[in-house]
């Protein structure tokens, strides 16, 4: 059972937590039972097969998007000179990207596809321990600059037992492992991205009864008009339970550094 209360989903079963609508019944259990019936490893089939699904259901998502946004193009079009005018025009772009991104998405969803189906994986990831919290996060984001250059970005917090996980996959390329090392480069980016994706958090009562008010004020605003800022970033950082994630990217920027230093010192000797 699923409740939903403003942005937040709140959760009493947690086997409900990965499951959409966008397969047959049938199809997701032949696809993702290893996932419903979760042993606790977190290894590579487990996050490329939690990536096709997470693909999965932001296709489905896209797809109702631009249905809504294809109608309401059409109503629009009624308006008489409305296509001339710089909201129709911007409009119209918008849903440009939109069909883009949602091609996009179905390539993206295909290799993974592939992937599991040859066993040559296309994510790789990276695994931060973090606090048990009792909540959940899944999201995929296309930073794609064509279809050409696949870079999608898999952000993931999840639970077993007293195992906690944050999980950052991407494609084993060069724009995705840039774009990793950019966004790993700054902890802060991440707590943003909670934020601005924060519809996609499922959590637990017990985590909701314990969040603070200032926490749930912050979960509350709307990520389009108010700016994420140090102050949303060091509560967030704190309720949710993220400073052992923040040490770890700290000790990965030490070693970065160390690495990058002894590199030099070699190169200087030789």
């Amino acid at each position: 059972m699923i409740l939903k209360i403003i942005h937040f989903h709140i959760i009493l079963n947690t086997k409900s937590i990965s499951i959409f609508p966008g397969f047959c019944k049938e199809h997701d259990k032949n696809l993702f039972e290893e996932l419903d019936s979760f042993s606790g490893t977190f290894d590579s089939t487990f996050i490329n097969k939690q990536a096709l699904r997470t693909t999965k259901k932001a296709i489905v998502e896209h797809y109702k998007t631009i249905s809504i946004v294809e109608e309401l193009k059409k109503d629009l079009e009624n308006i008489p000179s409305i296509e001339s005018t710089d909201y129709y025009i911007d409009f119209v772009e918008k849903i440009k990207t939109q069909k883009e991104r949602f091609d996009r998405l179905k390539i993206i969803y295909q290799k993974i596809f592939d992937g599991l189906e040859t066993n040559g994986h296309q994510i790789v990831y990276k695994i931060f321990n973090i606090r048990p919290m009792q909540y959940f996060f899944s999201i995929v984001m296309d930073l794609s600059q064509n279809n050409d250059s696949l870079a999608p970005i898999f952000i993931y917090k999840l639970e077993h037992e007293n195992k906690s996980k944050l999980i950052i996959g991407y494609f084993d390329n060069h724009d995705s492992t840039t774009l990793i090392n950019e966004l790993l480069d700054s902890d802060f980016l991440i707590h943003k991205l909670i934020y601005e994706e924060k519809k996609k958090l499922v959590i637990s009562t017990q985590f909701l009864n314990n969040l603070t008010e200032i926490a749930k004020d912050i979960l509350l605003k709307n990520e389009e008009l108010h700016e994420f800022g140090i102050a949303e970033y060091l509560i967030l950082k704190e309720e949710f339970g993220l400073a052992e994630f923040n040490k770890s990217l700290e000790r990965n920027r030490t070693k970065k550094i160390t690495t990058c230093k002894s590199q030099t010192t070699l190169h200087f000797m030789s």
